[in-house]
């Protein structure tokens, strides 16, 4: 068997989004078979976010709270920890898997990653609230299809 993987770009004005999708070719009359996957994995990268707002222990808090319910996840645990001088850190653990945030104000960036298993949690409805939150003049998503398996 030969694989094969295909990414899908889209640029928009205020973020660029990458899609990757996973294909199985079998060298038989078959020919391409799709494969499921067990897990999404989206990673995010915001720029020129607010420092301010980067830097609020509280804020990132609510946005991850509010971004496991816009994701229909089911919270297990948070933890945030506020550095010195600046920056957060922080991570959703759900049934479903992780939500995390990593700040650096001093450079309006953040590092989020949003990542899920089973049919019924939407990751990609937490990004929206991020956005809102951060308000980013820059944003890049990656989606990862994690364990690919053939269907």
């Amino acid at each position: 068997m030969s694989y094969f993987s295909l990414i899908f770009s889209l640029a928009l004005p205020s973020f660029h989004i990458s899609f990757c999708y996973f294909l199985i070719l079998k060298n038989s009359m078959k020919g391409v078979m799709l494969l499921k996957h067990l897990g999404e994995h989206i990673i995010l990268e915001l720029w020129g976010c607010d420092p301010k707002i980067l830097n609020s222990e509280e804020t990132m808090t609510e946005m991850l709270l509010k971004g496991v319910e816009a994701s229909q996840s089911t919270l297990l645990k948070i933890n945030m920890h506020k550095f010195s001088p600046q920056g957060v850190t922080g991570v959703a653990v759900l049934a479903e898997s992780h939500i995390s945030i990593h700040t650096w104000p001093e450079y309006g960036y953040a590092a989020l990653d949003v990542f899920t298993c089973g049919d019924d949690v939407k990751p990609e409805d937490a990004i929206p609230v991020f956005e809102e939150y951060l308000k980013p003049k820059h944003m890049d998503i990656v989606n990862l299809k994690r364990g690919v398996t053939p269907e």
